[in-house]
């Protein structure tokens, strides 16, 4: 269940590696046209805890903005960053799955989802419903996460040295593996019925800068915690 998966990796998720996130968000928005309309309506879907939408609201304020996320804990910490940032729309936080969402057909100016299509179970699926919810001349903009990929080290770092030990294997979603070949996802946004497509491969650098800050930020993960305490003394160390 994703909501109870995330709920439990909320707190570390926004402690470690969200804020490095940001500059990807800042770049996505970059290609979304004239954000400075007023009651242009933005929807986030795997909003995190924030980052984005705290982001959006500071530097378009009159924006109407909207966020979603699967976790109800993430909109907990997301409703909590924004609060207090002066808007002239209040913004409105929801639990909902991004390949089914409550919103009407062709309501949403700007779709925004950084690093939420390699959650989702089905990336075509999320695809179509962002589709379904912008309206016509509407803009989406996506980030992928390369998962354990040679373009990936934290993530590729850790499964190399604890799958052997029981860790287990990453998900063979399409939305964790497409975004290794942009001109493949290209492809398929555009089969999907977008126009003008964009695809790059970015980076986003973590804090650590030696070999013991990258093992702290690793033991810190719920998952690295939960395989380490299944093995003994010596597998552990």
């Amino acid at each position: 269940q994703p909501d109870a998966i995330w709920n439990g990796m909320a707190n570390w998720y926004s402690s470690t590696i969200a804020a490095y996130n940001v500059p990807v968000a800042h770049t996505l928005l970059l290609h979304m046209g004239d954000l400075t309309k007023e009651d242009l309506v933005i929807l986030e879907t795997h909003n995190g805890d924030g980052r984005t939408a705290e982001l959006i609201l500071k530097l378009y304020p009159s924006v109407a903005y909207h966020g979603c996320d699967f976790s109800s804990e993430m909109n907990k910490l997301c409703s909590s960053r924004i609060s207090s940032i002066p808007v002239k729309n209040p913004p409105k936080i929801f639990t909902a799955n991004s390949m089914e969402l409550p919103t009407e057909s062709s309501t949403i100016d700007v779709y925004i989802s950084n690093f939420g299509g390699c959650c989702v179970a089905e990336f075509s699926a999320m695809i179509k419903e962002a589709l379904r919810v912008l309206k016509s001349g509407g803009s989406i903009g996506l980030s992928l996460r390369n998962e354990a990929h040679s373009d990936d080290s934290y993530f590729r770092l850790i499964a190399e040295a604890l799958q052997p030990h029981g860790y287990p294997p990453y998900p063979q979603r399409e939305g964790l593996w497409i975004g290794h070949d942009p001109a493949k996802l290209r492809d398929k946004l555009e089969q999907a019925g977008f126009k003008d497509v964009l695809a790059w491969k970015t980076a986003v650098v973590l804090p650590p800068r030696s070999a013991d800050e990258l093992m702290a930020l690793a033991l810190a993960s719920p998952a690295v915690a939960s395989c380490l305490g299944n093995l003994d003394a010596p597998a552990r160390a």
